[in-house]
């Protein structure tokens, strides 16, 4: 007779867990103070419109607790850890596109295409699953440039705030930090050619000098 859960069971206590997560983290971004930038009103964006908002992997958790319940649409791996974030997202409000560069990065396009032919905002982490830091990856200038979606690039800062010794710095606010939300609007070219002169406003955009 074998023990452990089976597929089912651990797939339910999965989903109690996220909703319980997803509820407590509710908590503690309510005890934050935001300055700077209203969440979900980026300059140059109809409110309603289409939008990729494009945010380094270190600030997902933070962005993605202020713009909880907007009917933004994530972009999650098909990983393990991503079934996890998955989860999560779904009880924040969050659509979602499955895939990343590195597997399921065909389906994870029409996914992405097809949220923002509907006019939804889709929210892209631009720096890869691995890396390099602050390096952003073509793909979501490919979105925006082949739907006409603006591009929107998001970064914050939160003090007081622990930041992991990981390849990202990931970013974790203490409770009752102040969040410094910023959005800066990427011009995108029609032509591909032009596109490394728009990488590097992107990059530029989601630096923080401070953070460094």
């Amino acid at each position: 007779m074998s023990g452990g859960a089976g597929p089912a069971a651990r797939h339910q206590i999965a989903r109690a867990a996220a909703g319980v997560l997803a509820g407590l983290l509710r908590l503690w971004a309510a005890s934050w103070r935001v300055a700077g930038a209203t969440p979900g009103s980026p300059p140059g964006v109809p409110p309603g419109g289409p939008a990729v908002y494009a945010f380094l992997h270190g600030q997902q958790l933070v962005l993605a607790l202020l713009h909880r319940d907007q009917g933004v649409v994530g972009m999650v791996s098909q990983s393990d850890d991503g079934e996890t974030l998955a989860g999560l997202l779904l009880r924040l409000g969050y659509g979602l596109v499955r895939g990343s560069s590195s597997r399921g990065a065909l389906s994870a396009l029409r996914g992405a295409r097809a949220a923002l032919a509907d006019g939804r905002r889709l929210a892209v982490a631009v720096d890869g699953p691995r890396g390099p830091r602050g390096q952003a990856q073509p793909g979501v200038l490919a979105l925006s440039g082949g739907s006409g979606a603006p591009l929107i690039a998001a970064r914050c800062r939160a003090r007081p705030a622990l930041r992991l010794r990981t390849w990202d710095r990931f970013e974790i606010p203490l409770p009752f930090a102040r969040i410094e939300l910023h959005y800066t609007p990427i011009a995108v070219p029609p032509d591909r050619g032009a596109w490394a002169d728009a990488a590097g406003a992107l990059e530029r955009a989601l630096s923080d000098p401070s953070a460094r």
